[in-house]
């Protein structure tokens, strides 16, 4: 019981649950109708920072289309980069290496070619982020030879739209495709408008939240649950652009 009320006190003591905190007290304390503004940021901030949160605005992944087609290469999308002040270069970010990994992983159940789409975002960027992912997989025991580098690509959009000419090139036709979890609803949307006659089939890295049981954790604001509301936010709106630009 002492462990649950720690877990209950933090999470209503430091941001942002003690944004929560706060505003409910103003409510409490301040006598007059104006009073309620300050109960509605509270719910808000408490619904966009808690795992119900994140769970209610996760977009739902696709379910792909049967097919006796067998996947034919291992497509990875760029999460990424992050520059390390220690070694003066750009690294993969934590969703990037989730995405390698989780590539790693299917490769060695299926031993498939595998593409690596991600350029520099931005000029100053010494190494495509492809490079980068390359150069992880080469340290897991993965040769340079086993993997093809798209390396144009800033954006989902592009991310698609590159691959897709690499895989048609190639004339493959069913490939698996590895990115972030909440990622992969935009991902797929994108590769369907330049070759929608792939047959793909999702493959989601970490972080998987939306998937696990509930939990009573996910009732309380935490830093964790307001950056997946934040990522859920991010896909929306890039699926709206999307679907505009389309």
């Amino acid at each position: 019981m002492l462990f649950l009320f720690g877990k209950v006190f933090l999470a209503f003591l430091e941001p942002p649950g003690l944004f929560v905190t706060l505003l409910s007290l103003f409510f409490v304390v301040i006598r007059r109708k104006e009073r309620y503004i300050f109960l509605a940021l509270a719910i808000v901030i408490y619904f966009v920072s808690s795992g119900i949160g994140a769970r209610l605005t996760h977009l739902p992944l696709p379910t792909p289309p049967p097919s006796h087609l067998p996947p034919q290469a291992i497509v990875i999308f760029g999460g990424g980069t992050d520059f390390d002040p220690a070694r003066q270069a750009f690294t993969l970010s934590s969703l990037s290496m989730s995405r390698v990994l989780e590539g790693y992983r299917l490769f060695q159940e299926h031993p498939l070619p595998i593409f690596l789409s991600g350029g520099k975002v931005w000029p100053h960027e010494a190494t495509s982020e492809a490079s980068l992912m390359r150069e992880l997989l080469a340290t897991l025991g993965i040769p340079h030879e086993c993997t093809i580098l798209e390396e144009r690509a800033r954006n989902t959009w592009e991310n698609a739209r590159f691959t897709a000419s690499l895989l048609k090139e190639r004339n493959i036709t069913a490939f698996y495709l590895v990115s972030s979890a909440f990622h992969l609803p935009r991902a797929l949307f994108a590769l369907s408008h330049f070759y929608p006659q792939a047959v793909v089939v999702p493959v989601a890295a970490p972080p998987f939240s939306y998937r696990r049981a509930l939990r009573s954790t996910d009732f309380l604001p935490s830093p964790q649950a307001f950056l997946a509301f934040s990522w859920n936010v991010h896909e929306w709106g890039g699926l709206l652009f999307l679907r505009l630009r389309k």
